[in-house]
C-alpha cells in the first residue's frame, strides 16, 4: 500500500510497474520469498525451463541478504475484536512486529484471499498489475472483475481503524501486545497523550467492531 511510505513503495516491484513478489508462508513459521529462473537451453532455446527456490524476503531490495520475517496467529490484535485462529496473522520482520494483517476473502469475488494491513497487502493469487488496477478503477462497477476494489482506498484496514499498533511501531515497540491488556497500558498514557493525532484521522479509543 502506498501508506508505507516511499522508503518501502520505492523499493517494491509492484510500485514500479512488474509483477508483485510471491512469497511462502511455512509451517515452521518463517516466510520466504520464491524466486524463479530461467535454465536457457543454449541448443533449443525451446527447451528451456524454470526452476524456484526459496531466498530471504526482500533479498532484491535494498539489502542483498534479505530480511528475516516470521509469522504467528494472534486471535485479538490492539484495533480489532477477538477472533478465532485464522483470522489474524502477525508479521516479525527484521525482529520487529508489524500491524497485524487481516484475513479475509478477496473483494473481487475470485474466491481468493486478501491479507491486509494498514500498510501492505498479499493475495492468495496473482495480484494484477498496478496499472491495471488503476486503469478498472475508471469502470468501477461496469467492470467484471472490480479489480477497482483492489485499490487502497477500497481496502478495508487502513490508519484510521489499525492507529494504535501503527503508532506503537512507529514509536519503536519490538513486540506488539495481543489482547485486552495491550489496550489498558495503551490507555495508561493518559488522553492527553493522543490529542497530538486527532487531526490524522484516528478514532481515539475506539475499536472496529466488524
Amino acid at each position: 500500500k502506498g501508506t508505507s511510505g516511499g522508503e518501502w513503495t520505492s523499493h517494491d516491484p509492484w510500485h514500479a510497474g512488474r509483477s508483485a513478489r510471491k512469497m511462502v508462508f511455512l509451517a515452521d513459521g518463517s516466510v520466504k520469498q520464491i524466486v524463479e529462473e530461467v535454465v536457457l537451453d543454449v541448443d533449443d532455446p525451446s527447451k528451456s525451463t524454470t526452476t524456484s527456490h526459496f531466498r530471504l524476503p526482500f533479498y532484491d531490495a535494498s539489502d542483498p541478504v534479505g530480511v528475516d520475517i516470521k509469522w504467528r496467529f494472534v486471535t485479538q490484535p490492539m484495533d480489532f475484536p477477538h477472533k478465532a485462529q485464522g483470522a489474524y496473522i502477525r508479521l516479525t520482520v527484521g525482529g520487529r512486529d508489524v500491524p497485524t494483517y487481516v484475513v479475509h476473502r478477496s473483494p473481487t469475488g475470485n474466491w481468493g484471499f486478501v491479507m491486509e494491513n494498514c500498510w501492505g497487502v498479499f493475495a492468495s493469487f496473482a495480484l494484477p498489475s498496478k496499472a491495471l488496477i488503476e486503469a478498472t478503477a475508471t469502470l468501477g462497477e461496469k467492470s467484471v472483475a472490480r479489480l477497482d476494489l483492489l485499490e487502497d482506498t477500497r481496502l478495508s484496514v487502513t490508519n484510521r481503524w489499525q492507529w494504535r499498533e501503527a503508532l506503537l511501531y512507529n514509536l519503536g515497540s519490538t513486540t506488539l501486545p495481543d489482547g485486552p491488556e495491550g489496550i489498558a497500558e495503551l490507555n495508561k498514557l493518559g488522553k492527553g497523550q493522543y490529542a497530538g493525532f486527532k487531526h490524522m484521522g484516528f478514532l481515539l479509543n475506539k475499536s472496529r467492531a466488524d
